[in-house]
């Protein structure tokens, strides 16, 4: 069985505590949690912008999803300072 991929998703709405079963967004957490792609499909297309995908840049320990490929943030990030 393949293993689900997370995302992690901040919650940038107006009030100090977002719950969506299961998950709970506040700032004990930095108003981010661990999401499945779809969820995290599902929550940056609700009305009104509440929620947005974590840069995967500014978070080291995590692999790029959005490439499309698992290479290191470190490696991404030395890819995008190559002159042009």
């Amino acid at each position: 069985m393949a293993k689900k991929k997370l995302i992690d998703v901040r919650y940038i709405g107006l009030s100090t505590v977002r719950i969506i079963h299961p998950y709970r967004w506040d700032p004990t957490n930095d108003y981010v949690q661990s999401v499945s792609l779809e969820k995290a499909a599902e929550l940056v297309t609700y009305p009104g912008a509440q929620f947005e995908l974590v840069d995967p840049a500014g978070m080291p320990e995590i692999v790029s999803f959005v490439e499309g490929d698992s290479r290191p943030v470190k490696e991404l990030k030395a890819k995008r300072r190559k002159t042009k």
